[in-house]
């Protein structure tokens, strides 16, 4: 079996930051909707109006895919970088994109870019 994975960076625009590994593949919000560390960003900055997200996934070992359990993907964290330049880990593919968070606080009628776009 190998283990698929990706580590995470996300950066806000309040200007906080974190990173993570996560199991499978990260290329859209979606495929953070049931990752804890994601939700704890979200939680700790209420007020980032939008995240950028950089990610690149891995693969580890040979077969057929699966994602690593809590306990595996710990062991991966705890070795880092060493463990990904390991010649049995492959980079399988990278992305970034920008999550735009539901911020409260927003209104459009006070945003003046907003109103002169004529939106």
């Amino acid at each position: 079996m190998s283990k698929l994975f990706s580590k995470v960076t996300l950066i806000a625009d309040n200007g906080s930051t974190d990173e993570f590994f996560c199991g499978g593949i990260v290329n859209c919000e979606e495929d953070l909707e049931n990752v804890d560390a994601y939700a704890d960003f979200l939680e700790d900055n209420p007020d980032a109006e939008s995240i950028e997200v950089e990610s690149r996934a891995y693969s580890y070992g040979e077969g057929e895919s699966e994602k690593p359990d809590d306990e595996e993907l710990t062991e991966i964290a705890n070795m880092g970088d060493e463990f990904l330049n390991n010649d049995e880990v492959d980079e399988i593919e990278s992305s970034n994109f920008i999550i735009l968070t539901d911020n409260e606080d927003f209104e459009e009628e006070d945003d003046e870019s907003f109103r002169m776009r004529g939106f």
